[in-house]
């Protein structure tokens, strides 16, 4: 089952395989987009390194260079924006879309979801989980819209993994089965962004698919909404 919530699985990131999206929005759903800034990771991590936070051979500075390779898996799914109880059904169908070269460091995420409430839930990586039960951003995706979250750095939460790992919170490995989650993590690193990014996005959106811009389409800034998501029967999140 947490296959399932798996949207960016290593394996199929190192083969150069991806779900694809349809040509045409089905009726009655709209789109999620999310620029992943792999070079904002690279000024983080770069930073943090000249600060002396942490040591070479901690396990933060091994796993935040394979952060730099690899795309964040974001995992995200409905939500009650007014109370943060989150629904069953998560969406793995996505599609990842490259900026040009003079944008440097930007991929495009992207998912088609019906009209609705939705938040981001988590982070993976390696194996493990950044569960954002303790603060994520929740907004309205209807239908038709294009709608566009920002860009994300995945740095934080990817120090926070390694160093529960180095804390001995979690194990050494991931990948080794147990199913790691790192609880009551916030939602970190999503920001408004560069408008030249969103303004590429949407070049690369109008080439790609030009089936989702009808007249007067066009990328939108969504309206987020912070959320704590909601604990029910003693789980911190329902999909988490």
């Amino acid at each position: 089952m947490r296959g399932l919530c798996v949207f960016l699985a290593v394996a199929m990131m190192l083969a150069g395989a991806q779900p694809a999206l349809a040509a045409k929005l089905h009726d009655g759903n709209g789109l999620i987009v999310v620029a992943i800034d792999k070079t904002g990771y690279t000024a983080s991590r770069d930073e943090a390194k000249a600060s002396g936070r942490y040591a070479d051979t901690s396990s933060v500075a091994r796993f935040l260079l394979a952060g730099e390779m690899h795309l964040p898996q974001l995992i995200v799914g409905p939500v009650d924006p007014a109370t943060g109880f989150v629904h069953d059904g998560l969406f793995n169908t996505y599609e990842l879309l490259p900026l040009p070269d003079k944008i440097g460091g930007v991929t495009i995420i992207m998912w088609e979801v019906p009209a609705g409430d939705y938040a981001i839930y988590s982070r993976e990586m390696d194996g493990y989980t950044a569960c954002f039960n303790a603060g994520t951003v929740a907004f309205h995706v209807a239908p038709g819209e294009l709608a566009y979250l920002g860009q994300y750095n995945s740095f934080q939460t990817d120090a926070d993994i390694a160093q529960a790992v180095d804390d001995r919170k979690l194990p050494e490995n991931g990948n080794a089965g147990g199913d790691p989650r790192l609880f009551d993590e916030h939602l970190t690193g999503l920001t408004a962004g560069d408008d030249k990014v969103m303004a590429a996005a949407t070049d690369a959106l109008r080439a790609r698919r030009p089936g989702y811009f009808s007249a007067g389409t066009t990328l939108t800034v969504a309206d987020l909404t912070p959320v704590v998501l909601a604990k029910k029967d003693g789980h911190k999140t329902l999909m988490c």
